[in-house]
């Protein structure tokens, strides 16, 4: 179990460069043995409570968690309930993750676009993209110092607590609540982007106020983008219940194309998407998938939720899916074979877009706790999100 990590980036703009330290502590779970987490940099030095441990002694191995899912063994042999620091020296690059975006220079320019571009579809691409991790279902305090040289003025935006210590110098507290997939972090050039910020009161009383940013490239409207986020905000909570993630809403508003991804209140989301997103602050990032298999939960129920129409009944005469293949080490949102006419042609693969497309039918409504859900929306979806706030949902819990 991981309880805090504290980590430095520097990043340099006259060479292109980027370094990282990261301390993780940890306190080993019931059993002795070999701690277990990820990191998808290459890790150059490292040290287990002030004693050097060799890179090799620090790699990935295969779980059978399918593929991209591999895991960092500590080759050293701990003691249940013992508490250690694993210290991690790397360079700062892009991800060995699939799809993952590293750091991007402006061509002829010490101009950065930095993000932290998490990603549900495609596994390990949470934190331990960036940082020593552990799977979903923990939850530990990340303390973050970014600092930049040789470059033009950066601005930085976080759903974290930002303190600024000086010129492209910022210190960035993600609470003690945060799951590997909160995270909201960007890093532009001053001058390539431009902010706004608008206040709002929610049913029952929450003031929140609501950050927005666009890339001036992007054309995007501000104020007209955060007046949108302040009303789903509210629907949201007249049609769920209270947000958990308290009194600030980040976004990145971006032209179509780019990438959109949910956080703890905070979103990177084209308008196209904004609603979507926003909702997901209350199902996928307030009840949280607890594994990386489960996310097709909250993308089935947010999409049926914010719009999507024409869902395709349930064929009980189609074969069993199965949603969860029984190792928790699994990183990826599930795919099958689909033979049901009606949606797609016999055989065809499943995407994430026909998944959600078919959020109310062919997906949720073939379990039942979730097709009880959908078909008294009004009154039992609120039960549930209120009465386990935090607590996670799983595909095995819905069986039950």
């Amino acid at each position: 179990m991981i309880d805090q990590i504290t980590a430095a980036f520097q990043i340099d703009g006259s060479t292109k460069s980027a370094s990282a330290t990261a301390q993780m502590a940890f306190t080993v779970g019931p059993h002795d043995g070999h701690p277990v987490f990820d990191l998808r940099q290459t890790i150059s030095s490292a040290t287990l409570d002030g004693v050097s441990v060799p890179p090799a002694g620090i790699a990935h191995h295969d779980f059978d968690g399918g593929p991209d899912a591999q895991m960092r063994v500590l080759e050293r042999w701990l003691t249940a309930g013992t508490s250690h620091v694993l210290a991690l020296s790397y360079s700062l690059g892009t991800p060995a993750s699939p799809n993952a975006r590293g750091l991007v220079w402006e061509a002829e320019s010490s101009r950065l676009s930095f993000d932290f571009f998490m990603s549900d579809l495609n596994p390990a691409r949470y934190l331990e993209a960036w940082l020593p991790s552990t799977a979903l279902w923990d939850r530990f305090p990340v303390t973050l110092e970014v600092q930049m040289a040789g470059a033009p003025a950066h601005v930085l935006l976080s759903n974290g607590a930002v303190t600024g210590l000086g010129a492209s110098h910022w210190s960035i507290s993600f609470p003690a609540s945060f799951a590997p997939c909160s995270h909201f972090l960007i890093i532009a050039a001053a001058d390539r982007i431009t902010q706004h910020s608008a206040a709002t009161v929610l049913p029952g009383g929450l003031a929140v106020t609501i950050d927005v940013a666009t890339r001036n490239s992007d054309g995007i409207d501000l104020v007209a983008g955060a007046a949108a986020i302040a009303g789903h905000l509210a629907a949201n909570t007249t049609g769920t219940g209270p947000c958990r993630h308290g009194g600030r809403h980040t976004a990145l508003l971006t032209a179509p194309g780019y990438h959109n991804m949910e956080y703890d209140a905070a979103t990177t989301t084209a308008n196209s998407a904004l609603a979507h997103e926003v909702f997901h602050s209350w199902w996928a990032r307030g009840l949280v998938p607890a594994q990386g298999q489960d996310g097709w939960l909250d993308e089935a129920w947010t999409t049926y939720m914010t719009g999507t129409p024409g869902a395709v009944p349930l064929d009980t005469s189609d074969p069993a899916v199965t949603m969860w293949p029984g190792n928790p080490w699994a990183r990826r949102t599930p795919t099958w074979t689909l033979v049901t006419p009606r949606d797609a042609r016999p055989g065809s693969r499943v995407t994430p877009d026909l998944l959600q497309r078919n959020a109310r039918g062919s997906i949720v409504g073939g379990v039942s706790v979730t097709a009880e859900l959908t078909e008294r929306k009004p009154k039992t979806k609120r039960k549930a999100t209120r009465a386990t706030p935090a607590r996670s949902l799983t595909t095995r819990r819905t069986r039950s």
